[in-house]
């Protein structure tokens, strides 16, 4: 081949590259640095462009191509402070090319590139699952803000609680999603100050007692009530009805403290058939005597977090195999022991009793840190979100654990062979230095205990979304899991929660939605959440609107539960009451064994399902979808996956769109079919996520595109229902313009009255 066929075809590559977001280099560029790791390392193009100096990970008051005023305006309750007008290239949220992954792997002279593999090839059981894998997926970084300063209360607005951006992280992320997204950060040998930044291990086997200590006492001394309170109510924190015991550390046996005892609590797996010592009437005055426990065989977890306990200076342990009486006929009662734990010591790695806890005892773990110094002076390291771990240990996955982290004041976590602690403002890491005084990092955006900042329904909802993510041995056990959080909830939000859902928005509580495929659970209500199988979400945070009233019957019938008075007013119903005669329910007898019912008036209308097609969504983090706290800055990137939905539309009587319902792919041979819906409350708009799929699409009418213009263009909630017997089954629910409901499909829309079971 000549050279000008050679450089004729260099042409046509390039010119085909224009329209992409990376640039195609030469065939053959530098071929033999990256045929052969040179002698010294050195930055590949791509990754040379990202200014990598100590100022980029530090984000400086005189900054203004995105001022901090900029920042803070993004932060609700951040305090805006006056800058200087010094022009700066803004770094953050500006994806960076950095090659395939077939290309990157070629680049071993690029300590980068290095750290980059790092994340790419974690290993399988800390990876979120995905729905595809691509070996050669394009990867990009993006410099994202982490680490921010509360303002003290002096200088911010009173009242509220207010940050400072100081610190950025570079995000590592591909197309299509190849691997778990992942960070690097600056090592603090090299930082202008410690905090938010990387920290060296000093021993990649032991953990560091006096630096958990440390995380301790931060908590203990500069936190306040907002850790130290107890989720729980007072109401329900009285005088124990049992006996408290604990283990005594110090004199190795089984001993009763005193109800106000300061005490660490163990969380952990049982396991499948593992056998353990339990405490019984029977050995209980054996087990009672100092040292009787030293001459026992006990799990490895138990006798590490004896350990634990002696190094933090504690004296007593309480775990429910030795500090309850395991007699015949026992049943497991906690007593909000994690609610009064001073600490909740987490074993999340392993399946059983005998995983014990790594870094506790020397050799039981190995951890090995990435760091590389791209260029002289700067030390970077890979760095991953406490909750990638933890999220993906068997102990994080059960329902029955969710209230135990969530009532615990604060936990320590092993997982993964890492430690963290976790308390209700912080999430700290053995390998990132966090500020002594409060601050807000990354790793603390999807700490479950975040939703308690929220407006009460989001505690709610968010509460539901997280448990139903878990795993249950049994499924009847759904509710009773649920219980101690429900406890909390309902003191907190004076309010009583029904079958699952939040008494006084009910209206609300009904818009619940599958995020994947769910299935029926046997003697439950299909109305509640409860009642499914499989992780549900709520699309909307602001209040549904409605005309029915949950809190009587009209015809006068005896009713099992009474509803309170909603707390949003009621408003006009879609067709005046008096315009169609109302249809009555049938009477059920008194032996019927028909789960809970609803009974209400409402609309009731008939639509068809037309254009189907499969659901591709994210799997979102319920505290991300919301951030309303100082990470609204970070970018996150969650794993695709199949949820097993079907995106269909709602067609009217001349087959046009006008509105669109999530459901299991078994609906798609009832597309073009008549169906009942219940007419349940009114929202302002369409959810962002589902409009959006719509919207790209060629059978979109004009008159839909023309009507989502106009502000607060309202839609009503729909339900669509199926009937056995004279009582109705919730079988999905979706949503319609406001104005397809005198278009529905015959019969015209009437008022009746209703049985939902």
């Amino acid at each position: 081949m000549t050279e000008s066929n050679i450089s004729a075809i260099t042409k046509r590559i390039r010119s085909f590259g224009k329209g992409l977001p990376f640039k195609i280099k030469d065939v053959g560029a530098k071929k033999n640095k990256l045929d052969s790791r040179p002698e010294h390392s050195y930055l590949c193009d791509y990754c040379s462009k990202l200014k990598f100096e100590v100022d980029s990970f530090v984000v400086r008051p005189t900054e203004t191509g995105r001022t901090l005023s900029d920042y803070t305006a993004e932060i609700p309750g951040a305090f805006p402070v006056k800058q200087d007008q010094k022009k700066r290239k803004s770094l953050d949220n500006v994806p960076r090319y950095l090659g395939r992954l077939s290309a990157i792997r070629r680049k071993k002279h690029c300590p980068f590139c290095r750290l980059v593999l790092e994340i790419v090839d974690r290993p399988l059981d800390q990876r979120a699952p995905s729905a595809f894998y691509d070996d050669d997926a394009a990867v990009f970084a993006k410099w994202v803000i982490d680490g921010q300063e509360e303002v003290p209360e002096e200088e911010g607005v009173a009242g509220q609680q207010q940050f400072i951006p100081r610190t950025r992280r570079v995000l590592i992320y591909s197309e299509p999603q190849a691997f778990k997204d992942g960070y690097i950060a600056l090592l603090n040998e090299t930082a202008p100050f410690k905090e938010f930044f990387g920290r060296r291990l000093k021993s990649h086997d032991l953990l560091d007692a006096e630096v958990i200590k440390s995380w301790i006492k931060t908590c203990e001394h500069q936190h306040g009530a907002e850790c130290e309170e107890s989720l729980v109510h007072p109401a329900l924190m009285k005088q124990q009805k049992n006996i408290l015991r604990c283990i005594d550390v110090e004199n190795m046996c089984v001993t009763v403290v005193p109800q106000d005892c300061r005490f660490v609590a163990l969380s952990y797996l049982w396991g499948k058939n593992f056998e353990q010592l339990f405490t019984t009437s029977e050995n209980l005055p054996r087990l009672s005597v100092p040292g009787a426990l030293s001459k026992e065989s006990l799990p490895q977890t138990i006798k590490d977090t004896i350990k634990l306990t002696r190094l933090l200076g504690e004296r007593y342990l309480w775990t429910d195999s030795l500090a309850l009486v395991h007699d015949a006929g026992f049943q497991y009662h906690d007593d909000w022991i994690y609610a009064r734990a001073h600490l909740t010591v987490v074993a999340g790695s392993g399946q059983n009793a005998n995983a014990g806890l790594p870094g506790v005892r020397k050799g039981s773990r190995t951890w090995h840190q990435s760091i590389e110094e791209v260029v002289p002076g700067v030390k970077l390291m890979v760095s991953h979100l406490a909750e990638d771990y933890i999220a993906t240990s068997q102990w994080d996955s059960r329902a029955w654990t969710f209230q135990e982290r969530m009532l615990s004041r604060r936990c320590l976590l092993f997982v993964n062979g890492r430690v963290y602690f976790q308390c209700r403002r912080s999430t700290f890491c053995e390998d990132m230095e966090m500020p002594t005084a409060n601050g807000w990092s990354l790793d603390s955006i999807d700490m479950p205990t975040r939703i308690f900042r929220e407006k009460p329904f989001v505690q709610f909802t968010s509460a539901v979304e997280l448990y139903t993510r878990r795993e249950l041995t049994n499924p009847v056990d759904i509710l009773a899991a649920f219980a101690g959080v429900e406890q909390v909830l309902e003191k907190r939000l004076n309010a009583t929660i029904y079958y699952g859902l939040f008494e006084p928005l009910m209206d609300s509580s009904l818009i619940w939605e599958s995020s994947k495929r769910i299935i029926p659970r046997r003697n439950f209500p299909s109305w509640s959440w409860a009642g499914w199988l499989g992780e549900i979400q709520w699309k909307f945070t602001d209040s549904a609107r409605s005309w029915i009233q949950w809190h009587h019957s009209e015809d006068g019938q005896d009713e099992t539960h009474h509803f309170p008075a909603q707390m949003t007013a009621r408003i006009d119903p879609p067709i005046p009451w008096h315009k169609h005669q109302r249809r009555t329910a049938r009477k059920l007898g008194k032996d019927s064994s028909t789960p809970p019912l609803l009974h209400f008036d409402t609309v009731v209308a008939t639509f068809s399902l037309i254009y189907p097609q499969p659901v591709r969504k994210a799997i979102i983090s319920p505290l991300r979808k919301r951030l309303t706290g100082p990470s609204a800055l970070s970018t996150v990137r969650p794993a695709p996956a199949d949820p097993g939905l079907l995106r269909t539309g709602i067609a009217d009587r001349n087959g046009i769109w006008c509105g669109t319902i999530d459901l299991d792919e078994k609906w798609q041979i009832r597309t073009g079919i008549p169906l009942k819906f219940f007419v349940m409350s009114r929202m302002s708009c369409f959810a962002e996520e589902e409009i959006s799929t719509w919207q790209d699409s060629p059978f979109f009418p004009d008159s839909a595109e023309d009507e989502i213009k106009k502000f607060d263009y309202g839609v009503y909630n729909v339900m669509l229902v199926s009937e056995h017997r004279g009582v109705y089954r919730r079988e999905g629910l979706g949503r319609i313009l406001t104005g397809a409901l005198g278009n529905a499909l015959d019969p015209e829309p009437y008022w009746q009255d209703i049985l939902l079971g």
